[in-house]
């Protein structure tokens, strides 16, 4: 391995202990680095993508995704924080095809139908996104996040009752879970 290459290696490992340590700032930083010295590292892409994206700037963010793309096109990961980083500026429509294809790579991946059920449900698609939830908790029982959406899901189409069951069973994995501590409450109220 050439002196550059266990270089920006050894960068890419510090870069990565800072983004797992909260620290996308300093991760970011970091991975412009690498990528200005390695223009086709599509792992530096990647994970500078996830810096980008826990630090807002989403439009970075998909730039980062899109290059990782070029590079690896079959890179779950790359598809799914393009379709994040597109939802997060209001590119719904944009967003869709970067979870089709995710889906397309790994179908039985919870967090992609989990985010297009998101997706689907600020379009107001409420019956697709239901499935969508309902995907996602197929392939991982125990995944509180979509417990949380199918209940919102379930609430807005008039199931109370099965909107209650779905944020307990999101609190019994994850107690401290603010929406469905939130919707719980609204619907009990209710």
């Amino acid at each position: 391995m050439s002196d550059s290459k266990q270089l920006n290696q050894s960068k890419k490992q510090q870069a990565l202990s800072l983004l797992q340590s909260q620290r996308p700032a300093e991760a970011r930083d970091i991975y412009c680095q690498v990528v200005q010295s390695d223009r086709r590292d599509w792992e530096a892409w990647h994970l500078l993508s996830a810096a980008h994206g826990m630090l807002g700037e989403f439009q970075e963010a998909e730039k980062c995704s899109r290059r990782v793309i070029e590079l690896q096109p079959t890179l779950l990961g790359a598809y799914i924080n393009l379709g994040n980083a597109l939802m997060a500026q209001g590119k719904m429509e944009d967003a869709l095809p970067s979870y089709r294809r995710a889906l397309q790579i790994k179908p039985d991946e919870p967090q992609t139908h989990n985010n297009l059920g998101n997706l689907l449900k600020q379009q107001g698609k409420l019956a697709e996104a239901e499935a969508s939830y309902r995907q996602a908790l197929r392939y991982a029982p125990n995944y509180p996040d979509a417990c949380a959406n199918l209940g919102m899901v379930l609430q807005e189409t008039g199931r109370l009752g099965e909107a209650l069951v779905q944020y307990q069973t999101a609190l019994k994995l994850q107690p401290e879970h603010a929406d469905a501590l939130h919707n719980l409450g609204s619907g009990l109220a209710a």
